[in-house]
């Protein structure tokens, strides 16, 4: 199918392209930086990102500027707790304002479970990598092991 080095090349640069797309072109809400010159972003659709200082009225430190965040509670359908990371979509509102259209909650943990099990299967894939594979050190290539060669190197 693709046998050319020019193909793969081609190939790899066609996926690339389509990954880049997807990842930072679909859908996505421009980030406007509310930290400085705020008063000149107020009616500014935007997406902050932050962890809650305080639930009565919701309030999240954004990069060193604490923002108080309005209709966060109709947004969302858990509770949000002091700690939680949330991620506002909103519009930019005056005195530090942000209007929610949409939220996610992350509780703390979730993150420390993401990086936890990736952990986990990144090592487990390594391992498995390891045993089918040994390096070739005088040509600087992994080759594939032969059947019942020991796995010390």
């Amino acid at each position: 199918m693709l046998e050319t080095r020019r193909e793969r090349l081609g190939a790899l640069l066609v996926v690339g392209c389509l990954i880049g797309v997807v990842l930072f072109g679909a859908g996505t809400i421009p980030s406007v930086d509310v930290t400085t010159d705020y008063e000149s972003r107020v009616g500014e659709r935007v997406q902050v990102a932050g962890t809650v200082v305080d639930t009565d009225p919701v309030r999240i430190d954004h990069e060193g500027v604490v923002l108080t965040v309005v209709g966060a509670e109709s947004s969302t359908d858990e509770p949000i707790k002091r700690g939680d990371h949330l991620v506002v979509y909103g519009t930019v509102e005056p005195d530090r304002t942000i209007a929610a259209h949409n939220i996610v909650v992350r509780s703390s943990w979730e993150f420390q479970y993401l990086y936890g099990v990736s952990l986990v299967g990144a090592l487990w894939v390594l391992g498995r990598f390891l045993r089918g594979w040994r390096l070739d050190v005088s040509r600087l290539a992994f080759e594939p092991r032969q059947a019942g060669e020991e796995e010390t190197n």
